[in-house]
């Protein structure tokens, strides 16, 4: 999920705002004189969100609908449970969930987490069965793998014969990877490594798959069985804010320190933000900086299938919410973790990684010189991963500062162009998106921020001083979020830069607060020894044309074919997202020298995409990716497996092979600028360099540069 992008001004007012609702809320169980706990955090969890939510629902049939659908997804996302004898069972509360609010009654959590007991029991009890005995690789069967395109079995048995055929395809991955390894082990060729797929099964090493899915399985029911009353709590209630929006959500007092950590940009692991889908653990994001960064072997779009200490049996994520993914994930600082991990095209690898400290400096702003001798051109080079502000220090490091200095030294290195990098960045603080796009223009509006029943606030940039006045490319991807499309949207707004990458951005145009619930009613607080907390969404950003950048994002000038693109990223794909919507523009004059037209620019790269074997190799490599989405009926018999597996590992290594440095690019620091003394930066800046220089975004992005160069002579 994106960072939260923050504005800490609105606390005081959502405090007292929260506090008169309090007051004065009609939900019945106010007047119990002896309320559970479930109670209680009903009444403050929603006296917090009615009051500061951006666009409150009303809590009623519609609501009771949307709450009773996401919670069964949330709890059975596959469809691997529940039976429809179970879903007939629930399915009267479908308009009951607001009624039960009122009442203060949880008759419709008790009875589907029974229900969901009883399942889970009964193929605890079954799967054995199915593993205790040789599995035949030779039948014709599949496997339907996405849960939309599936509806819940009628019976007891026909859920046993799901359980059979997911049971057969874990073992049939498990089986692979062991005869993969048995093969590089004793150093057979990759192109005959698959031969043996058309013959006769190994039975020592289908006898080791099974039990490795015997144990993951133990391992996964024992943790569902065990499952803690305060962890099926904290779903419901964080199912039941979340509807209000993707970014809403609830925070017991034992995930306050997970939130923190989050937020602090400081943690002793392996450096990847994770999210849970479809009962998958999924990588988001990798975080600067971080061992995951360092090691280059995991990336977004991941799914986290096994993680094992060390030396350790690997244990089973599928089906574990993150906060309990992360537990067996994070760790001590030099610790080994192995995790198993399927890519975005299908291949499934073990990525074994040493956890570290996060360098907070990889976090920061950075920059180089890139000489192009494709032009002749010197190029700024600008990379921001987060806008970063330490609200607790007025002296320590902000976005704004070091972005100016940065500018300051491209400017005296006498630069013929910035290219600025926003991808993936997950935006941050507010102010820094406004004072940064003030860098770049004299003054002006930057974003208009509306919370509900108010009208707009402009947020404008009133230093006339300009650090930069050059010609300026912006790149984004579809991570870039929340703040980082402020920044893009109004300097393509003011036509300052031409925005170049993915089709668009994340689409997040909202801001939200982290507020402690305890505060509402601290008697209750004391009752219960402490609620915890709620992230709400109090606010949404508008363009200064009056757009507002929720749900569609920020759209590319110049559109290059992306990976993210051909995968559901984004904020539209998120779970009750809110809208797109408009208000009015506010008037603002476009930059003095206007940028050339971009339906030019945008057809002078497709065709320099055209022409370059980079992007044929990368578009084939998006097609496999895309089609290989699409195949969610997976075969179950050996010979169509290894092929399929043969397929996309094929594909892989072509693309991987390719993968490497433009000789037309030289790096250099800015004049001025010593190089680093400490080994850790000096690999640091290595690494950066190396992976610029291997950039095919980026070099397209800086011939699109020398575009807007020449347009403006």
């Amino acid at each position: 999920m994106p960072r939260l992008c923050y504005n800490p001004n609105t606390m005081k007012k959502i405090l007292t705002r929260a506090a008169i609702v309090s007051a004065v809320c009609g939900i019945a169980i106010l007047f119990i004189q002896s309320l559970t706990r479930n109670q209680g955090l009903t009444q403050v969890l929603f006296t917090a969100v009615l009051s500061a939510h951006v666009q409150p629902k009303a809590i009623d049939d519609k609501y009771s609908h949307e709450a009773y659908t996401y919670y069964l997804k949330r709890l059975d996302p596959q469809k691997q449970f529940f039976i429809q004898a179970d879903i007939n069972k629930l399915s009267p509360y479908t308009t009951k969930i607001d009624d039960e609010l009122m009442k203060g009654t949880f008759h419709f959590f008790e009875l589907s987490n029974d229900l969901l007991s009883q399942r889970t029991a009964q193929i605890n009890s079954f799967y054995p069965s199915v593993i205790d005995n040789p599995i035949n690789f030779s039948d014709k069967d599949a496997i339907e793998v996405e849960a939309k395109k599936r509806v819940y079995p009628k019976t007891v048995q026909e859920l046993q014969a799901y359980w059979r055929q997911l049971i057969k395809n874990q073992i049939l991955s498990e089986y692979l990877s062991l005869y993969e390894a048995k093969a590089a082990s004793e150093n057979k060729q990759y192109a005959i490594k698959y031969s043996p797929a058309l013959g006769k099964v190994d039975p020592v090493l289908e006898k080791k798959a099974r039990l490795k899915v015997k144990d993951a399985l133990k391992a996964a029911f024992k943790r569902r069985m065990e499952e803690k009353d305060e962890d099926k709590r904290e779903l419901f209630f964080d199912t039941l804010v979340s509807v209000f929006d993707a970014h809403t959500g609830y925070f017991p007092p034992e995930k306050k320190e997970d939130f923190d950590i989050s937020i602090s940009g400081k943690l002793e692991g392996i450096g990847a933000v994770l999210t849970e889908k479809d009962g998958m653990i999924r990588v988001e994001k990798i975080i600067p900086g971080s061992a995951s960064w360092k090691q280059g072997e995991l990336a977004a779009e991941d799914i986290i299938l096994k993680v094992a200490q060390a030396d350790g049996e690997a244990v089973e994520m599928t089906g574990l919410r993150v906060q309990d993914a992360v537990k067996y994930i994070r760790g001590k600082k030099g610790t080994t973790i192995r995790l198993t991990v399927k890519k975005p095209s299908g291949k499934v690898t073990v990525i074994s990684l040493v956890r570290d400290v996060v360098l907070i400096e990889e976090t920061y702003a950075k920059s180089v010189i890139i000489q192009d001798k494709r032009s002749n051109k010197k190029i700024g080079y600008i990379y921001l991963p987060k806008f970063y502000r330490d609200f607790s220090d007025n002296k320590g490091r902000n976005t704004t500062d070091d972005i100016r200095k940065l500018v300051k030294q491209l400017n005296a290195s006498h630069v013929d162009g910035i290219v600025f990098d926003l991808r993936n960045n997950e935006g941050g603080a507010l102010d820094d998106a406004v004072e940064t796009a003030g860098l770049f223009i004299k003054t002006g509006p930057i974003v208009q921020v509306k919370s509900k029943n108010s009208d707009p606030q402009v947020y404008e940039d009133r230093d006339p001083s300009v650090e930069y006045d050059g010609p300026m490319v912006i790149m984004i991807n579809t991570y870039s979020a929340s703040a980082a499309e402020i920044l893009a949207a109004a300097l393509q707004d003011y036509k300052r830069a031409v925005v170049v990458g993915s089709s668009r951005s994340f689409g997040k145009g909202t801001v939200q607060i982290f507020y402690d619930i305890d505060k509402i009613r601290p008697d209750y607080a004391a009752m219960f020894n402490g609620l915890g907390a709620v992230k709400i969404t109090i606010q949404k950003f508008y363009r200064i044309n009056g757009k507002s950048t929720q749900y569609n994002g920020v759209a590319s000038d110049v559109v290059l074919p992306d990976g993210n693109d051909v995968l559901e990223v984004g904020e539209k794909y998120l779970d009750y997202s809110l809208p797109f919507d408009s208000i009015e523009p506010v008037p603002y004059a476009v930059w003095k020298s206007s940028l050339p037209n971009t339906t030019d620019l945008q057809k002078k790269s497709q065709d320099r995409v055209k022409n370059n074997p980079r992007f044929t190799v990368l578009k084939a490599h998006l097609e496999s990716i895309k089609r290989e989405n699409k195949a969610t009926l997976i075969p179950l018999d050996l010979a169509s497996a290894f092929q399929r597996r043969k397929r996309i590992d094929d594909e892989s290594k072509l693309y991987r092979d390719k993968q490497k440095p433009f000789t037309d690019l030289q790096f250099s620091r800015p004049d001025g600028v010593e190089a680093p003394t400490d080994t850790v930066r000096q690999a640091s800046e290595k690494d950066f360099r190396e992976a610029l220089s291997k950039d095919v975004y980026l070099y397209e992005a800086m011939a699109v540069l020398n575009d807007v160069i020449g347009a403006g002579k």
